[in-house]
Order: C-alpha cells, then sequence, then structure tokens
C-alpha cells in the first residue's frame, strides 16, 4: 500500500479498526436510491462502483434517499454510510466535525479525510462552518481487491429493514476487513510510486470538478505541485493528455445524465462544462459515434420494453 502520509494512514486504519469494534451499536446506511427518483434531484455520478463515508470526530448530517424522499441520517463515530454507483448523497451544513470517505475502485482504494472550515463573518456574527476541506486522496493498492466487487454485488441485492441488518452489516464490515487487508499490505514499487499515485490524485480532481471551469493550476494548487508537473504526470502515465481527460470526464457525467428525461440537452450540456449544446453534441458524436438524442431515445426505448 502506498499514503502520501503515514499520520495519515495510522487514522484510516484506526477509524476502520474503530468501526469493527462498535459492530454492536454501529448503525450502517444504505443509501441505493438514485436522485432522478425524486422531483428536482439528478442522478449523482460517481465514477467508481461504490464509496461509504464514516466519521471519525464529531457529528456529521447526510441527505440520502428512501423510499423516494430525502431523510437526513447523522453519523457519530461508529456509524458508517455505504452507496453505489449512481446512487444520491448530499452533505448538510454541520459545525464540527471530521470525516473519512472512501471509494472502491478495480485494484485500489482510496480514502480521503473531510471536516469543515469557518468562513469568515462579522466579530458579532455566529460563526458559521460552510466550505469543506477536504485531503488529496490517500491511495491503497491492493492484490487482494477481487473480493470486493462480489461484496459491492451482495449489497447491491440487499434490502435492509433498519441500520443494523445482520446482511448489511455484515456486508460491510466484510469490505472493512478487505480495507485493512490491504492497508497492511507492504508496499509494491512495480504497482505504486509517488508519482503514479499522484497522477491518480490528479485524475480523482478532475473526474470531480469536471463540470467546473478547472484548469491544470486548479489541479495544481490542490495537489500543492507545479502545473507543468501536472502535464508531464498525464504524457508518462496516460495515452489522454490534461484536456482529454477532462473533456472524457465531462462526456461521462453527460452521458449518465442523458438517462434524466427532465434534462435538456442544452441544460446537460451547461451542466457538464461544455458551454453550448452545439459544441457538446459534436463531441458526444465524435465519442459515442451517434448524437446525445439518438442515444437517449434508444435509451427511453430500451427502457420501456424492459418495463413490459
Amino acid at each position: 500500500m502506498t499514503f502520501l502520509d503515514t499520520t495519515e494512514s495510522s487514522l484510516v486504519m484506526q477509524t476502520l479498526e474503530n468501526l469493527l469494534n462498535t459492530k454492536a451499536t454501529g448503525r450502517v446506511y444504505w443509501a441505493a436510491e438514485e436522485g432522478g427518483t425524486v422531483p428536482g434531484l439528478h442522478t449523482s455520478i460517481l465514477s467508481c462502483p461504490g464509496s461509504f463515508v464514516t466519521v471519525a470526530r464529531g457529528r456529521a448530517t447526510y441527505q440520502i434517499i428512501q423510499k423516494r424522499k430525502l431523510t437526513s441520517v447523522q453519523l457519530v463515530p461508529g456509524d458508517m454510510l455505504l452507496r453505489l454507483r449512481h446512487t444520491w448523497i448530499t452533505l448538510q451544513p454541520t459545525e464540527d466535525y471530521l470525516s473519512l470517505g472512501g471509494r472502491f475502485e478495480i485494484d485500489q482504494f482510496r480514502f480521503f479525510f473531510s471536516q469543515p472550515i469557518r468562513a469568515r463573518r462579522k466579530r458579532t456574527a455566529k460563526p458559521q462552518f460552510v466550505d469543506l476541506h477536504k485531503t488529496p486522496y490517500l491511495f491503497c493498492k491492493s492484490k487482494r481487491q477481487s473480493c470486493v466487487p462480489h461484496l459491492l454485488d451482495a449489497l447491491s441485492c440487499c434490502s435492509p429493514k433498519d441500520t443494523h441488518d445482520p446482511l448489511l452489516v455484515n456486508l460491510a464490515h466484510s469490505l472493512i476487513h478487505c480495507m485493512l487487508d490491504a492497508l497492511k499490505e507492504p508496499d509494491d514499487p512495480q504497482t505504486g510510486g509517488k508519482a503514479y499515485n499522484t497522477f491518480n490524485a490528479a485524475c480523482s480532481y478532475i473526474d470531480e470538478h469536471c463540470c467546473q471551469n478547472i484548469s491544470r493550476q486548479d489541479v495544481a494548487t490542490a495537489l500543492q505541485i507545479n502545473q507543468t508537473h501536472v502535464s508531464r504526470l498525464f504524457k508518462q502515465f496516460s495515452k489522454l493528455s490534461f484536456n482529454e481527460h477532462l473533456i472524457k470526464a465531462r462526456l461521462v457525467r453527460a452521458h449518465a445524465l442523458l438517462t434524466n428525461p427532465t434534462l435538456t440537452i442544452a441544460q446537460i450540456a451547461d451542466m457538464c462544462g461544455f458551454g453550448s449544446s452545439s459544441y457538446f453534441t459534436r463531441l458526444y458524436r465524435h465519442e459515442y459515434s451517434h448524437a446525445p438524442h439518438q442515444w437517449r431515445k434508444q435509451h427511453a426505448q430500451r427502457q420501456s420494453s424492459d418495463n413490459h
């Protein structure tokens, strides 16, 4: 395994082990519904099979969708919130907490810590926590990742009765054991290395912020490196340039949003950072060999056929 910081590595392990130690009392929340099931909400695009969040300190409140309704859940140390690709969650304003989040990738785990930052107000005003500080991703490559897809498949079929449902709790803790085993694996210099992990962190930043007007400098600032080093990383580890990766990330986001019939092509183009629908359509056609409205029509027909 490879981490950016050994102190953060220890805190990750400590937080995960606390989840195991509080198995009897800790709650496991399951976010399994897409944003499209609630009017006004859009599908959340997660570029990995699944993710989780827990709290190392304090309390953090999230909104998830349960039975097509927005539901607030408050996490305290020992609790865990799991989600799959395309499911919807959002963080609500919280005064003070330190949370650990993680993503389940094909051959690695990605972890990050986040906490609110005090907004600058007048001295007479009550301090507000409105912004979010997130560490760069901490990478943990694992040769024992083969069990994770099977656990996520089992979770996708899970219909828990409550936060202490035995099947849900056991599957969640099996994932925790997989993460802890991976954290304890020795480093493999052939599959890791600081440069490769920094490249992965850059890709993650782009995937998460692709709908914004981001540049190499934004990525460099987030990772605390030089922007020329960002270009060098893409040249070393990817067949795509920085701009090509950014466009592809936006297209992936737009492709998923096309499944929402309440959004127009122009709205999707604007939401995904393309600027104009004509520019979006041209890039989409080049990537997928057909226009956005054509794929949307085909998708709607398949959905109708499956329902019948």
